[in-house]
């Protein structure tokens, strides 16, 4: 499978009056300001699953800001299969991706090789 990992250019919509980041892509959604994909250290603890009108996502909590944080399906799948990572509590280093118009979190340490 070809991914590609980080990529600074990617715009992220940010609300700073609530301390996410936002990630539902529809068009009734105006983010406050958007920032550069970034690359940050964490650990991420699982809350739930849910699934909206194109996707499947995994939401965790940040343990160090108590940020939200959605990962896609697809990466918690890879998490599970292919590493040692426990969901309840994933740490390491993340960056986001988009996949149509949604947003998520990927734990980057694990696949650094699956360019």
């Amino acid at each position: 499978m070809e991914r590609r990992l980080f990529k600074p250019d990617l715009k992220i919509p940010y609300s700073e009056g609530e301390g996410y980041i936002k990630y539902e892509g529809y068009a009734f959604n105006y983010p406050e300001l958007e920032l550069n994909d970034f690359i940050f250290k964490d650990e991420l603890n699982f809350e739930y699953f849910s699934r909206g009108r194109s996707s499947v996502k995994a939401h965790f909590q940040s343990k160090i800001t108590g940020n939200l944080f959605e990962m896609f399906i697809r990466d918690v799948e890879e998490i599970l299969l292919n590493t040692d990572q426990n969901l309840k509590e994933l740490k390491g280093e993340f960056c986001f991706r988009k996949a149509g118009a949604n947003f998520g979190v990927v734990l980057l340490d694990e696949i650094k090789g699956d360019n």
